[in-house]
């Protein structure tokens, strides 16, 4: 993988070259259970049952039974990001991540006791 900096630099010394051919191209792909903020603003602590949680988000990507109770429920989403670079038929740079977001519900007794939101950037080599 090819960090961002040498990217920009490659990109500068080609673009001073007239006459040649280049092509850059970005695609995003999402998938996964996204949490609207919409939603998120209906949720309120000690209050929101995990009934409600299912109806108006689905099945959660995962959940962990803590005991004594306790309840997690995690929503995830993953969007990748794919660019390609070329340059002539000389050079090819591709850069894959994956953005994980992950909304965890913990619930006590089915009921929402507190939530929170986690967002992890990860390199894809192929």
């Amino acid at each position: 993988m090819i960090k961002r900096g040498t990217r920009i630099v490659v990109l500068l010394i080609v673009a001073g070259n007239s006459g040649c051919v280049m092509s850059l191209s970005s695609f995003k792909n999402t998938s996964g259970s996204i949490v609207s903020p919409d939603i998120l603003t209906q949720i309120k602590e000690g209050e929101t049952t995990r009934d409600w949680l299912i109806d108006h988000l689905g099945q959660p990507t995962a959940t962990e039974d803590r005991g004594d109770g306790m309840e997690d429920l995690t929503y995830e989403a993953v969007t990748r990001v794919v660019e390609h670079f070329n340059v002539l038929l000389l050079l090819s740079i591709e850069n894959s991540v994956d953005r994980v977001e992950q909304w965890v519900f913990e619930l006590k007794d089915d009921i929402v006791h507190r939530h929170h939101r986690n967002e992890v950037v990860r390199a894809i080599d192929d």
